[in-house]
């Protein structure tokens, strides 16, 4: 696949940004286990660690329209860099305190929001439409590994001594801090538009009256948004749930907490990427999403099975759930990231994705509650079939939309 120069100098970029924030996220994707394994914290501080990414992506919105150009772009995502990477450090020096341990991820996922509606404005400005999906699709494998390396690395490592924590925690504030500055030495702007811009307070609100009107003018991407807001309500009324039933029910270690999720939860992604890249680019986001959702049913399902049995069989029962949890998630992952290009056409497509971002933090608001509730006054069996027939029901109103609307045309005008 030939490249232009600018589309191969940004790949190049995407992909060390890509690796790098893979180390990271997968050094710090056992921070839910370490709570109530480790710490032994309680259900009400694993919520809450739950929570933290949706409301950091509340801000998400305003803080793309912040961002601005030119310098300003730089020095509020250098700023940002810091703000993520300096309360992990400190996890080193108050590694026994739940609540620090609490706000150091709130300023982590605070620090990271930035960086999907950033790289959309990236792609739309540097890449050819044809190839977004292919070129996405090998950054997001090399992430995948990149991910898989850091989280079984830490699992091995905490199995050994689950104290370390508090050394690999802030290992990965630095790579996230390298990740964003490197994000900010790009060129998003030229000419005129890079020069600095002072910062104005109407910038935090406008995004939001932004949100409305797109919401209200755009009738497809309001119904598409509906969609994937049933979907993320599935997956993120697990959040609570996963780690107390593996700890609590399963028994389990880091290691294979690390295995299933980090590793076997992204071989799909790893594998597949590139080429459900090549196919999304072909596809309507409705179908393509919608038959990526109806695999993910499945995923809950298995997991709850996994209890009943022992050994090596419950492992392999996790294992199947996970395998098939990365198969869909791969799906989902290039439609999270790229259908706002197929909704903006030629609007803002930073706009069209900080939307998506942000209404992933408000549906993230909701579902660990919920979750929480469900396992205070139900069981884990109630919140693993609620999450398994939500899944199935975005399935359906994404696959209806496109069979009996799109397919056949029925587009009102007015969408």
């Amino acid at each position: 696949m030939y490249l232009e120069p600018q589309e191969k100098n940004l790949f190049i970029r995407h992909l060390i940004i890509s690796i790098l924030g893979g180390l990271a996220a997968g050094i710090l994707s056992l921070a839910d286990i370490v709570l109530r394994k480790t710490l032994r914290a309680n259900m009400e501080s694993i919520t809450i660690l739950g929570l933290l990414p949706p409301i950091s992506f509340i801000f998400s919105l305003s803080l793309t329209q912040a961002l601005g150009f030119g310098r300003r772009r730089k020095i509020i995502l250098f700023s940002l860099a810091v703000l993520g990477a300096v309360p992990l450090g400190l996890v080193y020096f108050f590694n026994y305190s739940i609540p620090f341990l609490l706000f150091a991820f709130l300023c982590f996922f605070m620090s990271v929001t930035v960086i999907s509606p950033a790289f959309s404005n990236l792609y739309k400005r540097y890449y050819r439409q044809e190839i977004i999906g292919k070129l996405f699709g090998y950054a997001v494998s090399a992430n995948v590994v990149a991910s898989m390396i850091g989280a079984y690395m830490t699992g091995y490592l905490l199995d050994k001594d689950s104290s370390l924590y508090s050394i690999m925690f802030p290992a990965g504030g630095v790579l996230s801090f390298i990740t964003i500055v490197l994000l900010a030495l790009i060129s998003f702007e030229h000419g005129k538009d890079a020069e600095f811009h002072p910062f104005d307070m109407n910038l935090l609100l406008a995004p939001y009256k932004s949100l409305r009107k797109v919401l209200k003018e755009d009738r497809e991407y309001a119904i598409f948004q509906r969609n994937f807001f049933c979907y993320g309500f599935a997956f993120l009324l697990l959040i609570p749930v996963l780690p107390l039933f593996f700890v609590e029910r399963l028994h389990i270690d880091y290691q294979t907490v690390a295995e299933a999720r980090s590793i076997i939860g992204q071989l799909g992604i790893l594998f597949l990427s590139p080429l459900a890249g090549t196919y999304f680019d072909r596809q309507n986001p409705y179908r393509f999403t919608g038959y990526s959702f109806m695999l993910l049913g499945i995923f809950p399902t298995l997991v709850c099975l996994s209890q009943f049995f022992s050994g090596n069989y419950m492992i392999a029962v996790l294992y199947l759930g996970y395998g098939i949890l990365s198969i869909g998630m791969t799906g989902v992952s290039l439609s999270w990231n790229l259908s706002s290009l197929y909704f903006a056409k030629n609007r803002d497509t930073s706009i069209y994705q900080g939307i998506h971002v942000t209404l992933t933090g408000l549906r993230g608001l909701i579902s660990p509650l919920v979750g929480y509730l469900i396992l205070l006054f139900f069981s884990y069996e109630v919140a693993f079939t609620i999450s398994a027939l939500v899944f199935a029901l975005s399935s359906f109103l994404m696959l209806y939309r496109y069979y009996k609307v799109i397919k056949p045309g029925n587009i009102p005008k007015t969408a």
